[in-house]
């Protein structure tokens, strides 16, 4: 069964020091840290990592709020590697090192979620736009942008895997 989230934790209560050490947890050295405001059920960070000396990667810190169960996170993961087999454009997780993989969840979230902190985490890639409920929000009075944002949505979702993620 999956909860509503009811409010996102101060993200800014966050130090950069533990947001290293979890992304470290991951593999990853970090260069900069912004906080995400909003989130539904989860506050998220916008990790930038050097790759090399001349490029960064930008990754997705997602901090579950305290409410978020376990198994709620383990469905999102399912659901997300579904969709990465099968192409679907979205954000695509990552892996804990090895070391890290909770080996007892291995295939139910495992080896993405990390549980070692206050929130369970998740790092996913970083896709630079606005979320769609925010979107929506912003263009409420505008009954002809609603009805493209909706076009839009429909036409990504028409494009989704026609299965349940509970069976994979």
């Amino acid at each position: 069964m999956c909860h509503i989230a009811q409010a996102a934790f101060d993200v800014t209560t966050v130090s950069d020091e533990a947001v290293r050490e979890l992304m470290n947890h991951y593999g990853y050295l970090v260069s900069s840290i912004s906080r995400l405001k909003g989130g539904f059920s989860s506050s998220n960070l916008h990790c930038r990592c050097p790759v090399d000396q001349y490029l960064d990667q930008s990754l997705l810190l997602k901090l579950a709020n305290a409410d978020h169960s376990l198994e709620d996170i383990a469905l999102q993961c399912r659901l997300l590697t579904l969709l990465e087999k099968k192409r679907f454009p979205t954000n695509y997780l990552h892996c804990l090192l090895e070391e890290r993989w909770n080996t007892s969840r291995e295939g139910a979230g495992g080896e993405y979620i990390d549980t070692s902190g206050p929130q369970y985490a998740i790092l996913l890639d970083f896709c630079k736009g606005i979320p769609g409920d925010k979107l929506l929000q912003a263009n409420a009075a505008n009954p002809e942008a609603v009805a493209t944002i909706l076009r839009s949505l429909g036409s990504t979702l028409g494009r989704s895997p026609r299965s349940d993620p509970r069976a994979h």
